[in-house]
């Protein structure tokens, strides 16, 4: 007869550390002693929120700025981070939550003409840009003017916000006069909904459809890897994404595709980018990411899928570095709904810019050391590795994408 050892079955359970009774900490006392100073001074940061941020950058491939979106202090606040990780750790790329196709435009644009290049494009197509303030597009234009890179340095890896600029562009690419009617004919319905930015109606979001874009692969017969295969594609995943958030406010079940491939394309569209930076000659590609909380929080948040933000952090551990992301909020701001009142008492006195850094506060919440520590709160102590309050933060002024398309 064989003889088998003995086998001894442990529970599950008995395998993962179970947090004993401990001391108990008032979340707000904890905050409060993480709280650091931020300046921002002729351009540059200081102050001890400025080195804790270096000190964590330092080993980061990917640095993220979760924003409030079209803060005027937080686009400058990013362009200073830029300059700053630049100089220190050879950061070289902006990755944004705009559109490739424009973001790529204006990147040229900074680099051969300068802001006033960038401020004729997007005046020319004010609606092209997501974000589009005075603050955004400076931004983008000193990046990708100082960021000295063969590659374009400021990358769009969203979908599109507008649909004019790509249509006037494949008139132009079009291989025949039947192509060229088309794409005239989208692109006249489309003028009419992008002629400024106060319009009261959106062409991608809420007046095309996928269908309207299905028959331009077989008109243009594009040569795979052109622009105009590019452009096409833009076209279609952008209007699959609003169609499918469109249908999910009317009742139907297509919220969680419109968050699947939003954030699946993401990840795509940055990898395009990342791989034509290291066959430009950067063998690992540092970037500043500046993305919303939907995307750039790790895990799996509020679209129920794995967001970008965990992708770029998975994908910066595969290559033996780490990922350090800065959440954004607002207080005392004029603009009441931008406010976060859970960071209102958190703000250091007299200071316009707080760092509060979360991570000495893991282990507290591992242990369940922190009194009444809600759901939401312990969550945000783990998705990201610290907050940036910006007392006073405001909109940005959009004096250059209020120019009527009618006026070029």
């Amino acid at each position: 007869m064989h003889q088998f050892a003995r086998v001894v079955v442990v529970p599950a359970l008995l395998l993962v550390s179970q947090p004993a009774a401990a001391q108990q900490y008032d979340l707000d006392s904890l905050l409060r002693a993480h709280r650091y100073a931020l300046r921002l001074e002729d351009g540059h940061l200081r102050g001890a929120g400025a080195d804790l941020i270096l000190e964590a950058a330092a080993s980061a491939q990917f640095v993220g700025l979760l924003e409030e979106h079209n803060v005027s202090d937080l686009a400058s606040l990013a362009t200073a981070l830029f300059d700053t990780l630049r100089v220190a750790f050879g950061f070289r790329y902006l990755a944004l939550e705009q559109g490739g196709i424009i973001t790529n435009w204006l990147a040229e644009a900074a680099r051969h003409g300068g802001w006033d290049s960038v401020a004729t494009l997007a005046a020319r197509w004010p609606h092209a840009p997501t974000f589009a303030t005075d603050d955004e597009l400076a931004m983008m234009a000193h990046v990708a003017a100082t960021a000295g890179t063969a590659h374009p340095p400021v990358w769009g890896i969203d979908q599109e916000f507008g649909a004019l600029h790509i249509l006037e562009r494949l008139a132009a690419l079009a291989p025949n006069e039947e192509a060229r009617r088309r794409a005239l004919v989208l692109a006249e319905t489309a003028r009419r909904h992008e002629k400024d930015r106060l319009g009261d109606s959106l062409y991608l979001a809420q007046v095309a459809l996928p269908s309207d874009f299905a028959d331009l692969p077989a008109l243009f017969a594009p040569e795979p890897g052109s622009e105009t295969e590019r452009l096409i594609a833009a076209l279609q995943f952008s209007s699959r994404v609003y169609y499918n958030n469109t249908l999910a406010q009317r009742g139907r079940p297509t919220g969680y595709e419109n968050m699947r491939e939003r954030e699946l394309g993401m990840k795509q569209r940055f990898l395009e980018e990342y791989d034509r930076a290291r066959a430009a000659g950067d063998p690992e590609p540092r970037v500043l990411l500046k993305l919303g909380h939907w995307h750039l929080f790790r895990g799996i948040y509020r679209g129920d899928v794995p967001t970008f933000g965990n992708f770029a952090s998975e994908f910066a551990t595969a290559h033996g570095m780490n990922t350090f992301y800065l959440s954004s909020y607002v207080v005392e701001s004029p603009e009441q709904w931008r406010n976060s009142p859970a960071f209102g008492d958190l703000a250091l006195p007299g200071e316009t810019l707080t760092v509060v850094d979360f991570r000495p506060l893991r282990p507290y919440a591992h242990q369940g050391s922190i009194a009444e520590l809600s759901a939401t709160w312990k969550s945000l102590l783990f998705r990201a590795d610290a907050a940036l309050i910006i007392r006073g933060g405001r909109t940005g002024p959009y004096t250059v994408t209020r120019r009527s398309v009618g006026a070029q």
